[in-house]
Parts: C-alpha cells; sequence; structure tokens
C-alpha cells in the first residue's frame, strides 16, 4: 500500500479489487453531480476536514487547531464526527455540551472523545448521518457553524469551506486506490478542495506538484508540545526524555511518524510497538509492553494522546507511563484559512 510490492500475485487481485473500488467511487460521484442523489443543506455555514488517504495525515489535530482559531474569533463552533468504530447505535449523540463530557470513550468513540476533552466551548456530536447530527446541535446549543470531522468523501452533506489534508512526508502511497493502495479517491478529487494544507512539514518550502496549482496551498507541522504523565495528570517537560531510553507504543494511523518524533527530541526508543490503528488495549497488552520496557531498560513507557483515553489511570507499573499531546501550527497560509472564514459570515456570502 506505501510502495513496496513484495507478494505480486496478492498485488494482481488487489489491484483488480481497487479497479472496482474507483469504479463505485466514480459513480457515486458522478451520480451527486448529475442530482441523482441529493446533497442536503445545513442552515449553517459547514467546514469540511479530511484527506484522500486512509491511515493518519493530523485530522484529530486539525479539528482542534481550527476549533480553536474559531473561539478566538469569536465564533460559536460544533464538531459533527462518525464517532468511528463507537459501541452503541448509530444515531446522533451528544459527546460534549462543550463544558462537560456526557458519553465515555466506548461510546463516543477514540477521536471526538480526546476532541470533547480538549475543546472547551464546544459541543461535540457523534452519529453516521452528519445532518441529523447538525439538528441536534442546533436544537441544543447555541451554534453558528459546523466543523465536519473526516468527511472529505461525504458529499451528502453541503459544505462551505472544503479543507484537504495531504500528509506531506507520504501523499499517495504507491498511488493506487484501495486495498491496493491508500487512496480513499484519485488524486484528482483534490480540485474538490477549497484549501489543502500539507501536514507533517520540516519547513515552509515543502510543494507536492501533484496537487491542483489553482487550489490554495497551506502547510503545517505537529510538534509534540508537552508529555502528561497518565496516572497523575502532572506535565513533564519535553526536554526529559532526551537522551533517556524510551518504549513506545501507539495504535494509530501512521505509527512511524510518532516513533520519529520522539526520536527527534532526542531519546532513545529502545521499544517500539505498533498497533491496528484503534486499538482496544487489554491486561495482557499491558503487561507485555511493560515486560520489554524492563528487559531493556527503558526510563520511561510514552503513548500518544489518542491511545491514553483508552488506558487505566491505575496502572501499576514502576515505568512512568506518559502520552504526548501535540499542537498542530501552521508554518505558511494560516491567514488564507482565516480569511476563508471570514467569507463564510460576509454579506456576499449569504
Amino acid at each position: 500500500m506505501y510502495g513496496e510490492d513484495k507478494n505480486p500475485p496478492l498485488s494482481m487481485i488487489l489491484k483488480g479489487t481497487s479497479f472496482l473500488y474507483g469504479a463505485i467511487v466514480s459513480l457515486r460521484g458522478l451520480f451527486y453531480k448529475k442530482g441523482l442523489f441529493r446533497t442536503k443543506h445545513l442552515p449553517k455555514p459547514v467546514i469540511s476536514i479530511g484527506n484522500l488517504t486512509v491511515g493518519g495525515t493530523g485530522k484529530t489535530p486539525a479539528v482542534i487547531m481550527v476549533g480553536e482559531m474559531l473561539l478566538k474569533m469569536g465564533k460559536k463552533p460544533a464538531i459533527l464526527s462518525r464517532g468511528y468504530k463507537r459501541e452503541g447505535k448509530n444515531v446522533s449523540t451528544i459527546v460534549s455540551d462543550g463544558n462537560s463530557l456526557l458519553l465515555d470513550r466506548r461510546c463516543a468513540g477514540d477521536e471526538p472523545y480526546m476532541i470533547a476533552k480538549r475543546l472547551k466551548g464546544v459541543p461535540v456530536i457523534v452519529g453516521s448521518n452528519r445532518f441529523d447530527s447538525g439538528l441536534l446541535a442546533l436544537k441544543n446549543f447555541d451554534v453558528d457553524l459546523f466543523i465536519l470531522d473526516d468527511a472529505f468523501q461525504r458529499i451528502q452533506l453541503h459544505r462551505d469551506l472544503n479543507i484537504l489534508l495531504i500528509d506531506s512526508k507520504n501523499p499517495f502511497g504507491n498511488g493506487y486506490l484501495f486495498p491496493r493502495g491508500i487512496l480513499r479517491e484519485p488524486v484528482e478529487a483534490a480540485t474538490r478542495a477549497d484549501l489543502i494544507i500539507l501536514t507533517k512539514c520540516d519547513s515552509d518550502s515543502v510543494s507536492i506538484p501533484q496537487l491542483p496549482q489553482d487550489v490554495p496551498t497551506a502547510l503545517a507541522a505537529a510538534p509534540i508540545s508537552k508529555l502528561v504523565d497518565i496516572k497523575s495528570g502532572e506535565t513533564t517537560p519535553i526536554e526529559s526524555i532526551g537522551g533517556k531510553k524510551i518504549a513506545a507504543f501507539c495504535g494509530i494511523g501512521s505509527p512511524e511518524s510518532f516513533s520519529e518524533s520522539l526520536s527527534n527530541l532526542g531519546a532513545e526508543v529502545v521499544v517500539f510497538k505498533p498497533f491496528p490503528d484503534h486499538h482496544s488495549y487489554s491486561s495482557n497488552d499491558i503487561n507485555a509492553i511493560l515486560l520489554e520496557a524492563t528487559e531493556e531498560g527503558a526510563e520511561y513507557i510514552v503513548t500518544t494522546e489518542k491511545d491514553s483515553v483508552k488506558l487505566s489511570k491505575n496502572i501499576s507499573a514502576t515505568v512512568p507511563f506518559l502520552f504526548v499531546s501535540i499542537d498542530m501550527k501552521f508554518l505558511k497560509g494560516e491567514e488564507i484559512l482565516k480569511q476563508a472564514i471570514q467569507n463564510l459570515f460576509s454579506p456576499d456570502s449569504k
């Protein structure tokens, strides 16, 4: 999926499946374009944040960043998320009223729960039907716009600002559609975007030639901002892991980037255990991580904030368990997004 072809027979089978998948995607888009499928409109502006690929491009940090930006601009957003792999029914449900968490992590889903914990003052609603979720938000809260989490492909709901995230380090994998590659849609679908944000950038001069040149592009990074002790909640300076042996584990879409970010802080990653995205950790998982960390002399065990919400605060361990908190920051193009948001509320946009 990421460029290596280690099994040619399986590769040919997956290419055929990718072709079928691509045909279905194209037909679906055509039906919406021709009006055979109806697009619904919410009565307030809608900002969509999504990507073209499976795996991690930084959608959750981007949603938090845009939410914080809107609050600073005096806006009153609500987050509408699918709540991927959450327990319970797919009916629209309130995760947070902006002040209190009303669902646990299992019923909310990993990302919505994390967003709700981080974004104070912003209601978070989950449900497979974003239109119904938006109506639920309007019924219960004073909302003047919506942020759709992971919704670039959710074209059944109209969006007024379509933000596309692209991983600058691995934008399209091997170039094939899923399941042969990581693309959810052909690269040409990027023309639907109103703004492209290249994520995981190391500088402000990154460019990807395959992307449409007439769509404004911004650059962003998501550095680790702090380390937090899972048991006590106390913050540890990020400098504290410099030169230290650490054991790391995660269940995210792009695990390699997590290990790389720890190494960039000067840590010596002596154990690294990636799990499937959205993995639910058992006591056996934690015990195995702790055993391997102890055997390798790790001084800290570190995971991501997304994974930390699935861990008990009563972990019994001689090695401190920490999670990293990251904050997405613009390197270039922040003013483009701010202006686009202002345009949503201008008289000409009505």
